[in-house]
């Protein structure tokens, strides 16, 4: 019988040696995570006062946090969130029980059973400092960072240098960074009205050392029972001054390396037709020729890369790299999060109804928002939003997660995301990059997911 216990302890210590061993105790768990595709919070219930005292509990949050979820404070039996996923965790004799559902409908997901390893309360004291070996703590990457609270909510960020472009909804304003707030410099006021924020970019158009602006706001036309109508003009402005450079482009506008691309908006569409390039002509820029990687793809839904290659990154769809050929590589299988950039509002050709035939009952448009910004720096990095962080439960919860700015790594056979910056406990509305990423980065953050909230802006520097 001891040769038996000695051969099981010897067969436990060797699983428990594996490079994965919350996934091996927890194994229908951590299936069901992986083939999760919903919101990735997560309400963990029945973990006791001290959650990290337990080793299965401990394997348990490892597999929720390495999967990108955010595990919120435990609710009672019975309340809970009705978005993401709800594991309850019971002690039965000398086992964990999980039972993984869906909030939801309460639909499981998983059940597994873990037996202890180790004592259910409280953690061994730590070795008398006589006795314990010395160890090396790794220090976490030295970051400063400087935060300042903005009076007004801009939409969009760009920087330049020393100094930054804001887009407001009737304005871009050129500034600089002082210890009082932004200081600015130049502005364009945006020649419509209504006008509202939709994009924003910076480059060297023209390779003259000095960049030109790209910007795009929206004219929302509103009918009383046609409902709103979002209508883009953009224009590419000269640097320090901010002159326009062009015409009303009547179009979304975008700069990715240096290069201008514009695309229409339909009648009963958000983009139609082809992207076009954007070139100068006479002293003034001007729609060119069809951009043909982009066939099939929305301005801001793929980006171009270095030797020809370009990444698809369409709000509904995995991200995915492609060769100068069209043919497809490695997919992020990373979750990004959900992001709703400014939204663009189109009229339906078929108005639908809500409930009864009157014209107050009657849907007469639809709201399309943007995507998140996608950079690429010179040195071919692929930068982006991750949205972590959620608004809470309506009315009693309040927010809680964090988003970052993220590389995404793209190799030859597969893609992945590092977080250079950290996490910051806003929602991020947009970022840009310091000294091309080597110098940090720039956050455009605010309280609400909308952006309509309290606006800061947060540089990091290493």
């Amino acid at each position: 019988m001891r040769r038996l216990m000695l051969l099981f302890c010897t067969v436990l210590a060797v699983v428990w040696a594996g490079p994965a061993p919350g996934a091996e105790v927890w194994k229908g768990v951590s299936q069901a995570l992986d083939a999760w595709q919903g919101e990735k919070t997560a309400v963990i219930r029945g973990t006791g006062a001290d959650p990290l005292a337990v080793p299965e509990v401990r394997e348990l949050l490892r597999l929720f946090t390495q999967r990108g979820f955010v595990v919120v404070p435990a609710a009672p039996a019975g309340q809970g969130p009705d978005r993401g996923l709800v594991l309850d965790l019971r002690r039965e004799g000398d086992s964990w029980v999980a039972a993984l559902r869906r909030a939801s409908d309460g639909a499981f997901l998983a059940v597994d059973e873990a037996g202890l390893s180790g004592p259910a309360t409280e953690p061994p004291p730590p070795p008398s400092p006589r006795t314990a070996a010395p160890q090396a703590v790794p220090e976490a990457p030295a970051r400063r960072a400087r935060t300042i609270e903005l009076q007004e909510t801009p939409r969009r960020l760009v920087a330049v240098g020393d100094e930054i472009v804001l887009l407001y909804d009737d304005r871009v304003v050129r500034a600089t960074l002082t210890d009082d707030g932004v200081r600015e410099l130049a502005r364009f006021q945006a020649r419509t009205r209504p006008s509202r924020a939709l994009w924003l970019d910076v480059g060297d158009l023209d390779r003259d050392g000095v960049p030109e602006v790209a910007v795009t706001w929206a004219e929302d036309v509103q009918q009383v029972y046609e409902g709103t109508d979002s209508w883009p003009h953009s224009w590419i402005l000269a640097w320090p001054d901010l002159a326009p450079q062009s015409k009303d482009l009547t179009g979304y506008l975008r700069i990715v390396g240096n290069r201008a691309f514009l695309q229409r908006r339909g009648r009963f569409s958000a983009f139609e037709g082809g992207v076009l390039s954007v070139t100068e002509q006479a002293g003034q820029w001007q729609p060119g020729t069809a951009v043909p990687w982009l066939q099939g793809h929305a301005i801001y839904d793929a980006t171009p890369l270095s030797g020809g290659r370009w990444v698809s990154h369409r709000t509904d769809q995995r991200w995915r790299l492609s060769d100068a050929e069209g043919r497809s590589g490695p997919v992020l299988l990373a979750d990004l999060g959900r992001f709703r950039g400014p939204a663009v509002a189109v009229r339906l050709e078929n108005p639908e109804f809500r409930s009864g035939f009157e014209k107050e009952d009657r849907v007469t448009e639809r709201w399309i928002p943007l995507p998140r910004r996608v950079v690429v720096s010179p040195d071919g990095g692929v930068y982006t939003i991750r949205r972590g962080r959620t608004p809470g439960l309506p009315l009693v919860g309040r927010p809680s997660g964090s988003d970052a700015v993220v590389r995404i790594r793209l190799g030859a056979d597969a893609m992945g995301v590092d977080e250079p910056f950290g996490a910051v406990e806003l929602f991020l509305v947009d970022f840009g990059l310091l000294g091309h990423g080597q110098d940090g980065v720039l956050l455009l953050g605010n309280e609400r997911e909308d952006g309509r909230g309290t606006a800061y802006l947060q540089e990091i520097r290493p």
